[in-house]
């Protein structure tokens, strides 16, 4: 009966040992499921610097509060790299289009400026072939009469030989001559159109440009073409 007895005392003990060792693990499972809420609440990053597009961003236990800002100073240099690149995308876009737009002024100037040359050449021709074939008979007997003397090319004649050279006139008041490079460009006291130099404005079709001739009026220098005879024309404010 003794034995018995302690037999049954020993397994309430043992019994009384497994429900305390039980209570104090569920004690310890709570405790520590109250701190993983916590740790893991704590870990909950909410991003409300925009109201309308809050994000909840989850961070390892891990990070400290230092580290977090660093990776988010890193995000905000990123974006404003981002912007940066952007706005430099726009830029070349906008110089891109301007280059386009100057090129194609820049190639449209050309060629008016072409176009009015070519006028004023054929023009001039024009104008130099009608008082050729007007003034031609009149300036062959001027210069037979003067018996192999040379004349001075004038208006009244519109033609002249000089060493053998056939000199014509074209006018300024007819032919601007805006297409003509002409520094110091003015007129002198007999009506011939000069340099800076002093040398007389003439057309040649078989002179280059900048070569000095002698004409009846005095020195001149070739600044343009379309003659349509293979002497000079000089230019003049007659």
């Amino acid at each position: 009966m003794l034995k018995k007895i302690k037999k049954t005392k020993g397994v309430l003990l043992m019994s009384f040992f497994i429900f305390v060792l039980l209570l104090v693990l569920r004690i310890v499972g709570y405790q520590e499921t109250e701190i993983g809420k916590e740790n893991r609440i704590s870990n909950v990053l909410v991003d409300s610097s925009d109201p309308q597009n809050m994000q909840i961003k989850i961070r390892p236990t891990w990070m400290s509060n230092e580290y977090i800002e660093t990776l988010e100073r890193i995000e905000k240099e990123l974006e404003l790299i981002k912007e940066e690149k952007a706005k430099q995308e726009e830029l070349k876009a906008q110089w891109s289009k301007i280059e386009k737009g100057l090129s194609a002024k820049i190639r449209k100037d050309k060629e008016t400026a072409q176009r009015i040359a070519e006028e004023e050449v054929a023009t001039r021709r024009y104008y130099t072939s009608q008082n050729n074939y007007s003034n031609n008979n009149i300036a062959s007997n001027n210069s037979k009469d003067s018996q192999g003397e040379d004349g001075v090319l004038n208006k009244r004649d519109g033609v002249n030989y000089y060493n053998g050279n056939k000199e014509s006139y074209y006018s300024q008041r007819v032919l601007p001559g805006g297409g003509l490079n002409i520094p110091g460009r003015h007129v002198a006291s007999d009506g011939t159109v000069r340099d800076a130099d002093g040398y007389i404005v003439v057309a040649s079709d078989n002179q280059a440009k900048g070569t000095v001739v002698d004409t009846s009026l005095g020195e001149g220098k070739v600044y343009d073409t379309g003659v349509g005879h293979d002497g000079v024309d000089v230019y003049t404010d007659w």
